[in-house]
């Protein structure tokens, strides 16, 4: 079966959009047909997994091709899309310039971005303990097309107009295996991981679609997997009578034939019986390996050539030895790698374009070979120039996954040196060491080829075969998969740093050495706990604005509070965010003011958090603290002294929209107002109160308690604003009594003066 046959095109295209503006339908102005280029000078180059790119030189023919080429333009060639990435002008004599473009997927599937972390359904406490990372590094269990779902959910993939949207699909068996770290992933880096978890994966893009394309589900009676993109041509390349330049290199530098394995591991509680008493003496297993490191071979490849060893280690996080022992495999490079170059020349025929997955044969002196298009260099409009081909016996990404296998340990690599120095006569005696720490760990819960293992003597690891056998089996911690592996019990953290600086026990009590003068909890995005994970912590990573308090606590060691006549408790400031409690007694916030509610019940709290009601104005997030619709309700404070020295703001610096308030109408709203007395439910009934009266309980409110006096939505009274009422109705009144004052002065006047009238 052939894949990815180009189809037969006579001319480039370009297609415009308006300069500086990202594509969107609208701004799709156009599509032309070049003609401002040398068509013998086209040139499109291509190799698995990497380049895939198309130049040509241009010049200025006055055409409205022309004008469209600019950087981020794109080009249609045929069947494929090509982004203008650079355009490098030469000036000697007529001025002329070239275009180089690259595939549309590799330029632009970098900018879809997945920000979530890939967490399986079955993840839980228990599960997570399964991982032999911390956290920043989860391992998940999936096939490709649960890494796909993962990678899609949520994520744009739309890049432009029309149909310009990045679609993956799926050719061949992709079995389930564990995936380290994925979060924060570009598309790039999504691309780059599915090659190094399935080694030999050919990724190809055509358009907007890209092919993820591996192997068949069962190997072959040779153990070797089967191509799914396999276009086999029947031709001997050597024997072609159109093949010149041929160049065959044959390199044994390249192979591996063995590579140590390591399981994932987990942490389980010791069965000591427990009094109860939180003593700090509380044992747990830790590291202990899902299954005993080995060493993954292909006998038929050593007995042809000798022993190859990785000097690596794959530990990706493996529970299943049947499905760790087929990864290994995979990454295998069994004979020597031919890589052949050559020319192929049809005198006065545009050659056809090359397909990845066209195979050929290829003699060398003691073998024939079958070797596969991984690349070439192809002219689509000369005749003349032919085609330069790359081919190549090793499928894309496995040499590069050699290389990029996790070294789990400096002190591993001499156990692959001792293995290379083994005789070929084994001893078939077991000093029952274990490298793994724990007979837990042993292999009675594996399926599959687990007992096809050698002794191998002084290495302590045994060498199991992969060449028997044509399963390719899920790692089965998978979403599908059984749990039998996995242990049934919750760990916890018992001891860091060889005891000398934490301690947290099973009851949760959290234990700091006393040397430590504070303690923080910080928060900081990946790039900066990769920094701490791996040792690499610098100044300019203690000053970086991601590296945030969350919580701290500064203690002093020299003072102490007595507590029954001992010094129980240390003195101690306590950072919470934007707040502080100093030992002192000092409680300080950023805020503008401290609300204390009470009587909140456990129904305020959902998914372990409070309630917290807010609304949005203005683009800006507030949060009325004293609103009703927050849990609880504002409670009463009781205190023995209180030291105000300041009890309202009343600057006019802090005011807008300033006026004079009527002292009638302040007069007329207090006479309106009931008030009365009367106890809260919740207190004693001798203690009574005086207030107006809010009536939410009679429809026909039989208490009158006038707006100006209450809050914004009428649930409260305004005691602010009550005393701004009640002084200006004071005013008023004393405004009354000045000119009924006055009009009595004025009468008395009247009253004297007819006294005295009446006296003559």
């Amino acid at each position: 079966m052939g894949f990815f046959k180009r189809k037969h095109f006579d001319v480039l295209k370009v297609i415009e959009f308006e300069p500086g503006i990202d594509m969107k339908e609208t701004n799709w102005r156009n599509s032309y047909t070049l003609t401002c280029y040398n068509r013998n000078e086209v040139e499109e180059t291509y190799a698995d997994n990497s380049d895939f790119s198309l130049s040509f030189p241009i010049f200025n023919d006055g055409s409205s091709g022309f004008k469209a080429i600019r950087p981020g333009s794109l080009i249609d060639a045929g069947d494929q899309l090509f982004v203008v990435q650079t355009i490098t002008q030469k000036y000697a004599g007529a001025t002329t310039a070239t275009v180089n473009a690259t595939q549309v997927v590799n330029a632009w599937f970098d900018r879809v971005q997945q920000n979530k972390p890939l967490i399986q359904k079955s993840d839980d406490v228990e599960a997570s303990d399964a991982s032999s990372t911390d956290d920043s590094n989860r391992v998940a269990h999936v096939n490709l097309q649960a890494l796909l779902d993962w990678f899609l959910d949520g994520t744009n993939m739309y890049v432009g107009p029309r149909d310009m949207s990045f679609r993956f699909h799926q050719v061949g068996y992709f079995p389930v295996r564990p995936v380290k770290g994925a979060r924060h992933w570009s598309g790039k880096q999504l691309l780059t991981h599915i090659t190094e978890i399935w080694p030999g994966t050919l990724i190809y893009p055509s358009g907007f679609d890209i092919y993820i394309c591996g192997y068949k589900q069962k190997r072959d009676e040779n153990g070797d997997l089967v191509r799914i993109v396999n276009n086999d041509t029947g031709l001997r390349f050597d024997a072609m009578a159109n093949a010149s330049d041929v160049e065959v290199t044959t390199d044994m530098s390249r192979m591996c034939n063995a590579i140590e394995v390591k399981a994932a591991t987990y942490s389980r509680k010791s069965d000591n019986n427990d009094d109860g008493e939180d003593d700090g003496s509380e044992f747990v297993n830790q590291n202990i390996p899902y299954f005993k490191p080995f060493v993954a071979s292909s006998q038929r490849s050593i007995a042809k050539y000798g022993l190859f060893a990785s000097p690596d280690v794959l530990d990706n996080g493996f529970t299943v030895k049947s499905a760790a022992l087929q990864a290994a495999r995979e990454k295998m490079v069994l004979d020597p790698v031919i890589t052949v170059k050559a020319k192929i020349d049809h005198p006065g025929q545009t050659e056809l374009c090359p397909s990845p997955g066209d195979s050929y044969s290829i003699g060398t002196r003691d073998k024939v070979y079958l070797v596969r298009v991984c690349g070439y260099r192809w002219y689509p409009f000369d005749s003349s120039k032919g085609c330069e081909l790359t081919l190549n016996n090793v499928d894309p990404g496995i040499l590069d996954t050699l290389k990029t296998t996790i070294v789990h340990d400096t002190e591993l690599s001499p156990t692959v040196t001792a293995f290379k120095m083994l005789s070929d006569d084994n001893d078939d005696s077991d000093d029952g060491s274990d490298d793994g720490g724990d007979d837990s760990g042993d292999d009675s819960g594996d399926s599959g080829s687990g007992d096809d293992s050698q002794d191998q003597g002084d290495t302590g690891l045994p060498q199991i075969d992969s060449d028997p056998g044509t399963d390719r089996p899920n790692d089965q911690a998978g979403p599908n998969g059984t749990s039998e592996n996995l242990p049934s019990f919750r760990a916890y953290l018992p001891i860091s740093d060889h005891g000398t600086h934490a301690h947290i026990s099973s009851f949760g009590n959290f234990t700091v050495n006393k040397h430590n003068d504070d303690w923080n909890i910080r928060v900081s995005d990946s790039k900066h706990l990769a920094h701490l994970r791996d040792g690499n912590w610098s100044k300019d990573d203690e000053n970086n604005s991601q590296w945030k308090h969350l919580m701290k606590i500064d203690w002093a060691q020299h003072l102490g509070t007595t507590f029954n006549g001992s010094n129980y408790y240390a003195d101690s400031d306590f950072y919470f965010g934007q707040n502080t409690l100093f030992r002192s007694g000092l409680l300080t916030t950023t805020s503008n003011a401290f609300t204390f509610r009470d009587n909140v019940k456990d129904s305020d709290y959902k998914n372990g958090k409070l309630r917290h009601y807010s609304y949005v104005r203005n683009g800006i997030r507030w949060y009325p603290d004293s609103d009703d619709r927050n849990p609880g309700r504002l409670a009463t404070i009781q205190a023995g002294y209180v030291n105000a020295t300041s009890v309202g703001r009343s600057r006019l610096s802090l005011k807008d929209n300033v006026k004079k308030l009527d002292k009638q109408h302040a007069l007329d709203v207090i006479n309106k107002t009931d008030v009365a007395t009367y106890n809260y439910k919740s207190d004693d009934p001798k203690e009574t109160q005086a207030s107006l009266i809010i009536d939410d309980v009679n429809k026909k409110k039989q208490w009158n308690a006038p707006s100006e006096l209450l809050t914004a939505d009428g649930k409260n009274r305004n005691d602010s604003k009550i005393v701004g009422y009640l002084t200006a109705a004071v005013q008023a009144l004393t405004d009354k009594v000045n000119n009924q004052n006055d009009e009595i002065d004025e009468l008395k006047q009247q009253i004297k003066e007819i006294k005295k009238q009446l006296k003559n």
